[in-house]
């Protein structure tokens, strides 16, 4: 393993290149043992990261925050110079460097500063899979798209050091762009684009093999009928003295408190999706220009895990439609009387046996006649028909369906809605539409409370 200088980044030696600029390969001393379990947890420390910096982008003062999203980098950094990942190692340093200084009072945080910090995370991410497709394949790792400018602005963030008399130059970030407003209950000055879950209620996982995982719950599983069959056997419950049948009986509870326990390691709390969430509501407002909050209520309720990996995707598209369609810009909202920022709220709570989340905005609302002049047109319903306005609603879902007037980065080609219905319907869930023009918008997912 290459001996690396971890107090003095500047030293570290740039990987070895093969087919070309912009190709890194795996050192060729790499444990290969514990590169994935490096992956894994520096993928944790990344969503760490990033949920602090969304906290701290809320409130600035908050140095638990800086100092949670500080570690993360520093860790990343660490780990990844003693396994000899030195373009990692220096893109972590420049990251933990800006962190710093907003830490030592030197910068301020605001909009570009929180921009630059969780571009971060996203690059490192896209390093983390560059070296797991190197474990994979033959080694090479492409250095991603973007890398080089964003390295040179994380190097080069905040006021420019000029000779004396020399006025200083005015520097341009997202705050000129997209100016703060003030938002009720944030610090005076900051808006924030998005709430966040809490991102010290993160919990702590272990990793284990997946077949011994699976294995165990077999074993559970053959443990039950066979206590099942020993309780039940007519020697046990007529010819067994008084004692031994408590035994038995107390073995029984105890079985099928293992049991639960052992099903339960199939559940994974919503809280992770949520906060994902909050970060693309955060960007997308960021895009159209927009000032939002992001509320959630339900973080800590439990899905089986295949419901939570299906279910990631088409809250992702909901939520950049309730930001980019639903929402209205601040001029509009205060005209109608509303506040300025809009509110996008996820709420999930069990109900009748289903699990329930509700993923609303205090936007506009929907259009009904705009939707059946579209669908008309379209072909999906005829001039003459007359339909529910739940049934209208639901043309929203429909193939191609986009009231946008104009194509853009975020919709207006008519896909999203349509994905995110087929993949709910894929595990059992449905989706419903309520929305009153000028106060909102509601989308209500319904399902299943799978166990196992």
């Amino acid at each position: 393993m290459s001996a690396l200088n971890l107090h003095d980044e500047a030293t570290l030696p740039l990987p070895s290149t093969a087919g070309g600029a912009g190709i890194d390969r795996l050192p060729a001393d790499a444990d290969l043992d514990l590169l994935p379990e490096f992956l894994t947890e520096s993928r944790e420390c990344m969503a760490h990261a990033e949920a602090a910096l969304l906290a701290l982008e809320v409130d600035p003062t908050d140095g638990e925050a800086m100092n949670r999203a500080f570690r993360a980098f520093h860790t990343v950094k660490g780990t990844a110079a003693c396994l000899g990942l030195a373009r990692i190692t220096r893109f972590a340093h420049e990251a933990e460097s800006l962190l710093s200084r907003v830490r030592d009072r030197e910068l301020t945080f605001t909009r570009d500063c929180a921009d630059l910090a969780l571009q971060s995370t996203d690059m490192l991410r896209e390093l983390f899979s560059g070296v797991d497709r190197a474990l994979r394949g033959d080694g090479d790792m492409p250095v991603p798209s973007g890398y080089v400018a964003l390295h040179d602005a994380l190097a080069n963030y905040g006021p420019t050091r000029v000779a004396a008399g020399e006025a200083e130059p005015a520097r341009v970030g997202v705050d000129d762009i997209f100016p703060p407003t003030l938002v009720a209950g944030a610090p005076a000055g900051r808006a924030p684009a998005a709430g966040v879950p809490d991102a010290g209620a993160l919990v702590s996982t272990i990793r284990v093999r997946s077949d011994r995982f699976h294995r165990l719950i077999d074993l559970v599983g053959e443990l039950v009928i066979v206590q099942g069959q020993i309780a039940g056997d007519e020697a046990i419950r007529n010819g067994t003295p008084r004692k031994l049948l408590r035994h038995v009986l107390h073995t029984g509870a105890i079985v099928h408190e293992l049991q639960t326990l052992a099903l339960s390691m199939h559940m994974v709390p919503l809280g992770p999706i949520f906060q994902r969430l909050a970060r693309v509501v955060r960007d997308t407002a960021t895009q159209v220009g927009k000032s939002v909050r992001f509320v959630t209520v339900g973080d800590d309720l439990e899905l089986h895990r295949t419901v939570v990996d299906r279910l990631g995707d088409p809250l992702v598209h909901m939520v950049r439609n309730a930001v980019d369609h639903g929402i209205e810009p601040s001029s509009e909202r205060t005209a109608h009387g509303k506040p300025a920022h809009g509110t996008v709220r996820v709420h999930a709570y069990g109900a009748s046996g289903h699990v329930v989340v509700e993923l609303s905005d205090d936007g506009r609302g929907l259009h009904r006649d705009t939707i059946l002049r579209r669908a008309v047109a379209m072909g999906l319903v005829g001039s003459d028909t007359r339909l529910s306005d739940r049934r209208v609603f639901n043309l929203l879902f429909a193939p191609g369906f986009s009231t946008a007037e104009e194509i853009s980065d975020i919709s207006g080609r008519g896909v999203g809605l349509d994905v995110a219905r087929r993949n709910l319907e894929g595990i059992g869930g449905r989706v419903d539409v309520v929305s009153v023009p000028g106060k909102g918008t509601t989308f209500i997912i319904r399902l299943p409370h799978w166990r196992g």
